[in-house]
C-alpha cells in the first residue's frame, strides 16, 4: 500500500485544520476586509446573501484536493529528508514550495486572468504558505513512524 491510501484520516485531518485557517484568514475580523477591499468586493446585505453550505462544501472538497497532492509530496520525499536531523523543517520547506510554487502559482495566473489586483494575490499567496506550513507539521507529528519506516505512515 502506498502512502496516500494509508493516510486517509491524517489526509482529513490536514484538510480540517487548512479550511478552518481559511475561515480564520478570510474572517472580516483578520484578513477578510484587506482581500475584500484588495478585490473591489463589499459584504451582501442580509437579505442578498447566498446560501452558504454549498460555497462551504465545495470550499471544502477543493482544499481537500491541495492537501492531497501535498500528502504526495510529503510521502514521496520523506525517505531522503528523513536520514538528516531536520526532518520536520525540510517537510514544511517542501509543502511551501508545492504551495508557493504550485497552488499559489495557478492561483496567481486565474487572479492575473480576472485582472485581480496584486495585493489579493499576495493576501491568498500568504494563506497558502501557512496553510501548507501547518499541513506539514500535522503530516510530520500524525504520521510519526515516516523516519523510521521510509514512508508517511
Amino acid at each position: 500500500m502506498t502512502c496516500i491510501t494509508q493516510c486517509w484520516w491524517q489526509i482529513l485531518v490536514a484538510n480540517a485544520a487548512y479550511f478552518i485557517l481559511g475561515a480564520i484568514w478570510y474572517s472580516p475580523k483578520v484578513i477578510g476586509t484587506a482581500w475584500m477591499k484588495a478585490n473591489n468586493l463589499s459584504m451582501p446585505d442580509e437579505n442578498n446573501r447566498p446560501p452558504m453550505a454549498p460555497f462551504l462544501i465545495r470550499g471544502f472538497i477543493f482544499s481537500l484536493f491541495i492537501v492531497i497532492v501535498q500528502a504526495m509530496v510529503f510521502c514521496w520525499g520523506n525517505a531522503t529528508a528523513c536520514e538528516e536531523q531536520n526532518c520536520l523543517l525540510y517537510a514544511i520547506l517542501r509543502s511551501m514550495v508545492v504551495s508557493v510554487l504550485a497552488i499559489g502559482g495557478s492561483s496567481a495566473l486565474h487572479n492575473n486572468f480576472l485582472m485581480k489586483p496584486f495585493k489579493a494575490t499576495l493576501i491568498d499567496l500568504f494563506y497558502h504558505l501557512i496553510a501548507g506550513a501547518i499541513t506539514a507539521t500535522i503530516f510530520y507529528y500524525l504520521c510519526s513512524s515516516c523516519c523510521s519506516e521510509g514512508a508517511c505512515c
